[in-house]
């Protein structure tokens, strides 16, 4: 957890284990709150930090939305992958997607909401793996 700069400014960190985690899903942000004891002594000053608590600003139910669309329409035919409406449904609302190769019946997706990022600016994705049994050979 990001404290070496404390530590090489001569911080003496203790580090305890986390004692609850709360996670709330609102209409436009994730919150979380995080109870996790840390101290920080430096010569005879002791800081003590216990309640941490950030909030991503998503519209994440919006976005579980579109994906459970994409799920109904791949269970329309669980052999095939449904491009045409994955692309106009990423053209519609703002994503795109990626689909990767893992091996000859896996595909690995990836959804990418670049609007929406996070601290450090990195766009919120959403990945998953779908299984598929192809029949891959000579067709002859």
């Amino acid at each position: 957890m990001g404290l070496d700069k404390f530590e090489e400014d001569g911080y003496k960190i203790k580090r305890n284990s986390i004692k609850s985690l709360d996670i709330k899903i609102e209409e436009e942000e994730i919150k979380i709150l995080i109870e996790y004891p840390i101290s920080a002594e430096k010569a005879e000053t002791v800081h003590v930090f216990e309640n941490f608590e950030t909030s991503i600003p998503i519209n994440f139910n919006e976005k579980y939305g579109l994906l459970e669309k994409i799920v109904n329409e791949q269970s329309l035919d669980i052999e095939s992958i449904p491009l045409g409406y994955l692309t106009n449904l990423a053209h519609e609302n703002d994503f795109f997607f990626e689909a990767i190769n893992l091996d000859d019946d896996t595909i690995l997706f990836s959804f990418i909401f670049d609007e929406e990022r996070n601290s450090k600016e990195v766009p919120f994705m959403w990945n998953f793996v779908n299984n598929y049994n192809w029949e891959i050979g000579d067709e002859n």
